[in-house]
């Protein structure tokens, strides 16, 4: 009985691990909570820096894409990498409220690093830019205690989670998928689980869009569907698992992401630029 409860328990965590991982392609979704003494601290600065007195500091990294974006086939203009560039989020959800902040380094001509740091949790993702796109080269990278049993593979991928600026258009499609494995070990239950993820982008459109950042008369809106398909190992019996959930992002061109919401399990999160630094 004791196993089985491991087991089942094993079975949980890869489940909702990989339902995180989902969220942190490229956005993160709301993977960590601030402290209510996090939060009551990151107020008075929005509210002593209302977005009508802000365009003066923001306005540079908006007007300036040749400073701030990447090179080669990593120059795209709806996701400038420019290093040393570091954005920082407000996400608010069912967990309450935080805020992360996003920074990248080009670490190739056609390779660039991502990182998102939290409180308490730091997340890298390896990118590959090509003729096709930009992409995450692994399923999400996650660190965490409540999984810290919980280990797992990107085995291989293929397509673009964002294409190139002349397939991005309204009514566009593009996808990408991720085989992926996951195990815990014995003493965590001992199950494997093997499956796929899949995200399929559609650009529904261009639309005005307001952060506490700044106020935006275009804004690319993306939705992204999620298809994660597990088969877990538990002993002698094999358990497939099906998940969808869906994902919206605002592109804004030179700037890059300003907004997110996250519909997962039927709890919503959203997640805005509040300044760049």
């Amino acid at each position: 009985m004791h196993a089985l409860r491991r087991s089942l328990g094993s079975a949980a965590v890869i489940t909702l691990a990989l339902a995180a991982l989902a969220c942190s392609v490229p956005f993160l979704g709301d993977m960590g909570a601030a402290t209510p003494a996090e939060a009551t601290a990151a107020a008075p600065a929005d509210d002593a820096a209302p977005a009508t007195e802000q365009p003066a500091a923001e306005a540079p990294a908006a007007e300036q894409p040749a400073d701030t974006g990447g090179s080669g086939l990593c120059d795209h203009p709806y996701f400038p990498i420019g290093d040393g560039r570091v954005f920082r989020y407000e996400s608010y959800g069912p967990d309450g409220l935080e805020q992360y902040t996003r920074s990248y380094v080009q670490s190739g001509p056609d390779t660039f690093t991502m990182t998102v740091t939290f409180t308490d949790l730091e997340v890298k993702g390896d990118w590959l830019c090509s003729t096709g796109g930009l992409v995450q080269a692994q399923y999400g990278t996650l660190t965490t205690s409540a999984a810290q049993d919980f280990t797992y593979t990107t085995e291989n991928f293929t397509g673009e989670f964002l294409p190139t600026e002349d397939r991005f258009t309204p009514g566009s499609t593009w996808q990408v998928s991720y085989d992926v494995t996951a195990n815990t070990p014995p003493e965590a239950g001992g199950m494997t689980a093997v499956g796929t993820a899949v995200i399929t982008g559609t650009l529904e459109g261009f639309e005005p869009v307001s952060v506490p950042v700044d106020d935006y008369p275009e804004a690319a809106k993306v939705r992204y569907d999620y298809a994660v398909s597990l088969n877990m190992n538990i002993g002698n019996t094999q358990t497939p698992v099906e998940l969808t959930f869906t994902t919206y992002i605002w592109f804004v061109r030179d700037v890059g992401i300003v907004k997110e919401v996250v519909d997962l399990f039927d709890l919503e999160t959203t997640s805005e630029l509040i300044a760049f630094e």
